[in-house]
C-alpha cells in the first residue's frame, strides 16, 4: 500500500495499509479513525489529533481548538466540556434506581456454556489468536471467581495495576526525599491545593514506571494473554489514558491485552470507578454473565451453587465503597 501510494499522484496510505484519497476531508479522516464513540466516554483534542495523524499519516494535521470543534461535532457528534477540557458523548440515560439493588438476581449456569467455550469463551479466542485489547466486564459478585478462571483455563499472566502504581509511587517518593506519610497527607487533601498538586505530579513522574511494568509482561508472555486487573487507582488519578497505546486498532501487540473490569449497579459498562476507558471501538468491551462464569467452574469444590447466607455476605462485600485514598 505504501509503495502503491508513493508511486500515485492521489492516493495515500494509512498506518493500516488502507489507500485512500490525499484529499480526504478532516470530518471523513476523524470518523474512520474513530469509528465509534461510546456514551458518555471523553476524548481529549490531543488525541483525536494525534489518532487521526498516525491513522493517515499523509494528511495534513487537524487544527486545534477552537476551530477543531466543529469538525468533532459534526464528524462525532461530540461537545466540547470546558470544565472538564475535553470532548464528551453524549450519556445513555439509566434506569429510575440510583443506588445498589437490595440483593443479586438469580443466575443459573447454562448449559450450553458447559458444551463449547460460549460466545466470551470464543472472543477470547479470537482476542488471543487477533492479539487485541479487550476490556472485560465482569460483576462483582463473580470478579474473584472468574480471575481464577482465567489463571487456571486461560493461563494469563497477571498484572495488578493498583499494586503497580503503589511500588512506583513508594519509590519515586524516596527519590525525591517525600515521607510516605506525606503522600497520604497530600492524598487526603483537598483536589486543587497545592499538596495535591504535588501528588499529582509524583503520580505522573511513576506512570512511566507502571507503563514499563506491562511492558514487560507482554514481552515475557510468550504468547500467553496478558490480563490486567484493579485499574481504580489509575482512575482516580485521571490516568487511565495511560492504557491508550495498547487499545489504538493500529497497534501492533505481541500479545493479547485483557483489562478486567469491575461491575456495581449503576456504573456498568467501560468505566473504572465512573471514569471511561479509552476505547477506540465498541467492541473492545465484552460483557462477562455470570451464566458464562458459572458454567465454566474450573475446580470441582466450585460444582455447587453458592446458598443464601454466602451470597449475601458476597453482595455486602461488593457493594461495601472501597476506602477513599491511598492504601497505607
Amino acid at each position: 500500500a505504501r509503495l502503491g501510494a508513493q508511486l500515485s499522484r492521489h492516493a495515500g496510505a494509512s498506518a493500516a495499509g488502507e489507500l485512500h484519497h490525499r484529499d480526504l476531508t478532516p470530518m471523513a479522516a476523524l470518523r474512520r479513525a474513530i469509528p465509534a464513540v461510546l456514551p458518555g466516554q471523553a476524548y481529549k483534542a490531543e488525541d483525536l489529533r494525534e489518532r487521526v495523524g498516525a491513522r493517515f499519516p499523509d494528511l495534513a494535521p487537524l487544527p486545534t481548538r477552537p476551530d477543531l470543534d466543529p469538525i468533532v461535532q459534526q464528524a462525532l457528534s461530540l461537545r466540547w466540556d470546558d470544565d472538564r477540557r475535553t470532548y464528551l458523548a453524549p450519556a445513555v440515560r439509566g434506569g429510575d434506581t440510583t443506588g445498589l439493588d437490595s440483593r443479586p438476581r438469580t443466575n443459573l449456569p447454562s448449559a450450553i456454556g458447559a458444551i463449547g467455550p460460549g460466545a466470551v469463551g470464543q472472543r477470547l479466542a479470537d482476542s488471543r489468536r487477533s492479539r487485541s485489547f479487550v476490556a472485560l466486564g465482569v460483576g462483582a459478585l463473580y470478579l474473584e471467581r472468574f480471575l481464577t478462571l482465567l489463571r487456571t483455563d486461560f493461563d494469563v499472566v497477571e498484572v495488578d495495576l493498583t499494586h503497580t502504581l503503589m511500588d512506583a509511587l513508594h519509590a519515586t517518593a524516596a527519590d525525591v526525599g517525600v515521607p510516605w506519610s506525606e503522600v497520604l497527607g497530600a492524598d487526603a487533601d483537598v483536589p486543587g491545593s497545592r499538596p495535591y498538586q504535588g501528588l499529582r505530579a509524583l503520580v505522573q513522574r511513576s506512570l512511566p514506571a507502571v507503563r514499563q511494568a506491562v511492558e514487560d509482561a507482554l514481552a515475557d508472555a510468550n504468547g500467553r494473554p496478558v490480563v490486567l486487573v484493579d485499574a481504580s487507582l489509575l482512575a482516580r488519578y485521571d490516568a487511565l489514558d495511560l492504557l491508550t497505546d495498547w487499545l489504538d486498532l493500529a497497534t501492533a501487540r505481541p500479545t493479547a491485552i485483557w483489562l478486567v473490569v469491575p461491575q456495581l449497579h449503576g456504573r456498568v459498562g467501560p468505566v473504572v470507578d465512573g471514569r471511561p476507558l479509552p476505547l477506540t471501538a465498541p467492541s473492545q468491551y465484552v460483557s462477562v454473565p455470570p451464566e458464562w462464569i458459572l458454567a465454566h467452574r474450573s475446580t470441582p469444590q466450585d460444582a455447587g451453587t453458592q446458598d443464601d447466607a454466602t451470597q449475601d455476605a458476597a453482595f455486602r462485600d461488593a457493594r461495601t465503597p472501597a476506602p477513599e485514598g491511598l492504601p497505607k
